[in-house]
């Protein structure tokens, strides 16, 4: 079929971006309450930061057709903003709260609302390029993040006898959905551990670590989905700590 104006499968978008910034963040947790032997601890997350660089380019060209549908010539049209102290500014403010219930039984329960603040403004100058020339313009972006994420979670951890047993879940709701549940058993200097989960695809996870005083020493093999194809890909993480 002819290409139509944008969007169209004709066309062509190239885009990338890159920033820099000063961040200060904080954390705090606390008892708040007391339940027939649990204990319930809230606690809160926060950053502040101050921009130094944003730069942000998109490229977008497309054919020029004739009546007949014919091409005829190309058209394009590229924006470049930049923003840095001397003629702009960028900053922003995201934070985080949680709450957890601590059981006598040895259960843990967390409720955390991810991103409940995201903010970010960037002030500057976005350069627009295409057949007329180039023009220089104000340009002010704000962005609200990607929205809030609600975490569920639960863990528990077993004495075995022979080792200790720790078992853990956690349900995703919001900018993301998806779950992950995993178990880790440690005995002596040895840890091996298990995970699965769904994330967009299936999640599966395997893992063994030693540690002996201040060394440690972590391998684990994991199966995703790739971010743009959503195909199985597998990877192999290394860890070594003195």
């Amino acid at each position: 079929s002819p290409c139509r104006p944008a969007p169209s499968a004709c066309t062509l978008t190239l885009g990338g971006s890159a920033s820099a910034s000063l961040g200060l963040s904080f954390a705090h947790s606390a008892p708040i309450a007391q339940v027939e032997g649990s204990r319930v601890y809230g606690g809160v997350r926060g950053e502040v930061f101050l921009g130094l660089l944003m730069a942000e380019e998109d490229l977008l060209v497309r054919p020029v057709l004739d009546s007949e549908g014919r091409v005829t010539g190309v058209s394009y049209e590229n924006r470049f903003f930049l923003s840095h102290p001397g003629i702009g500014r960028g900053y922003g403010v995201r934070g985080d709260i949680g709450l957890a219930l601590a059981e006598e039984s040895g259960w843990r329960f967390g409720f955390s609302l991810l991103g409940l603040l995201d903010v970010a403004v960037w002030e500057g100058q976005e350069y627009v390029t295409d057949g007329n020339g180039t023009r220089i313009l104000p340009s002010r972006q704000t962005s609200s993040g990607r929205g809030s994420l609600l975490v569920l979670s639960a863990s528990r951890a077993l004495d075995l006898g022979t080792g200790r047993l720790l078992l853990a879940g956690d349900a995703r709701m919001g900018r993301e959905v998806g779950f992950r549940l995993s178990g880790e058993f440690s005995t002596g200097s040895l840890r091996l551990g298990l995970g699965l989960g769904y994330a967009g695809g299936p999640l599966l996870g395997l893992g063994a670590g030693f540690e002996q005083g201040s060394f440690g020493l972590e391998a684990a093999l994991g199966r995703f989905p790739a971010p743009l194809t959503g195909e199985p890909i597998y990877g192999l993480s290394l860890g070594v700590r003195f």
